[in-house]
């Protein structure tokens, strides 16, 4: 039986939506809004979040029945920590952590730049350990429902 051979050479043409090519990075999703890139943590997890999931029927029913407490500590002080609550497919932010959260996620802030950016993913920035998380592993895979 002959041996076959296997080459991957790029696609001439228009590619296909979510297509990537060798070395080129993944865009986002079409439908996942996308801060702007200067928003500050305050203004992202008080403000822009609660708003893009106020707005997004599609997400509150994602989220369903989902009750969590999600805290944001950043590597860097001066950033500080935020609470993001989910509670019957609506999400609110505020400034500090709560005792007791379901999931923690420590984080630098350019990591969560990039995150926030598209230019990389969460598993991927947890498995380059740019990002640690305890508590509720399955919530911590459920947080792109939360926040795009």
């Amino acid at each position: 039986m002959p041996r076959r051979t296997w080459k991957s050479t790029p696609k001439a043409g228009k590619k296909e939506p979510g297509e990537t090519r060798p070395g080129e990075k993944p865009a986002a999703a079409p439908d996942r809004a996308v801060p702007p890139d200067d928003i500050s943590p305050l203004e992202f997890f008080c403000r822009w979040v609660p708003e893009m999931v106020a707005r997004d029927t599609r997400r509150q029913q994602r989220l369903g029945n989902t009750e969590a407490r999600i805290v944001f500590a950043f590597d860097e002080p001066e950033h500080g920590a935020y609470t993001v609550h989910v509670e019957s497919g609506e999400v609110r932010g505020e400034v500090g952590r709560v005792d007791s959260p379901n999931l923690e996620i420590q984080i630098g802030i350019e990591t969560w730049r990039s995150l926030n950016r598209g230019d990389i993913s969460a598993p991927e920035a947890a498995l380059r350990r740019r990002l640690k998380f305890t508590g509720d592993a399955v919530l911590a895979l459920k947080l792109h429902l939360i926040l795009g």
